[in-house]
């Protein structure tokens, strides 16, 4: 996307043209199948960190893919999960800095999920919620490429007064992509009724996330197990 957004909506329309989609067609949301003809792409983490690699593992992969960085430690109770986190000054096709999260499962204790998130700060301007939409076009045409077929995907759907869902996807292993973004206004046009509505401008700031989640049905967090409450 070249030039300049006139306003945070104008973006977000042109992301989706440029997307191949609109919201009219995918809300609610549209799965696409693939033909099984050949052996599709696989998910398997980000970079240099695979799924199922241990936390002496990831380290070393971060330091191979982003240099001598330092990785923060912490976790989230509720869920049983540890995680390694860290800052980049700029990672390309997000605008500015971003911050990878590397996830380890409750239960096995290794690589589980990846997230790659770029942030503005807290009153980010017209262009700059361009920016974070001009990395989901980007990002959506990168996924959309891949060598070859995923399992099933998805194009844009809203998720929220101000949240999208620009792209996700599931490989033959369960292993799925999700790429999404926060912040942002955006219009639906409903085809079969002949309307439209727009979302409410966003407040706040604005948010690409990308996650790279090992078993989309089966995350490896604490669960209460049938009938032990």
């Amino acid at each position: 996307m070249t030039g300049r957004v006139s306003s945070p909506a104008a973006a977000i329309l042109a992301v989706l043209a440029m997307v191949g989609v609109s919201l009219g067609d995918v809300s609610p949301g549209r799965a696409q199948s693939a033909p099984v003809t050949t052996p599709g792409y696989e998910i398997t983490g980000f970079r240099s960190a695979k799924f199922g690699m241990t936390p002496a593992e990831v380290r070393a992969a971060a330091a191979r893919d982003f240099g001598n960085v330092q990785l923060l430690a912490n976790a989230n109770p509720a869920e049983g999960t540890e995680a390694l986190q860290l800052d980049v000054a700029h990672l390309d096709p997000g605008p500015g800095p971003a911050q990878a999260t590397y996830i380890f499962g409750a239960r096995s204790h290794t690589l589980a999920r990846i997230n790659v998130v770029w942030i503005t700060g807290p009153n980010p301007t017209a262009e700059e919620r361009a920016a974070i939409l001009n990395g989901a076009v980007l990002l959506a045409h990168y996924f959309q490429a891949l060598p070859a077929p995923l399992k099933a995907s998805l194009g844009a759907r809203p998720t929220g007064p101000n949240a999208l869902t620009v792209f996700a996807g599931v490989d033959h292993k369960g292993a799925g992509i999700e790429l999404a973004a926060e912040g942002v206004s955006y219009k639906i046009d409903a085809k079969t009724e002949g309307s439209s509505s727009a979302s409410p401008a966003p407040s706040g700031p604005a948010l690409l996330r990308v996650s790279y989640i090992r078993d989309v049905a089966n995350p490896d967090i604490i669960k209460i197990a049938p009938g032990a409450f």
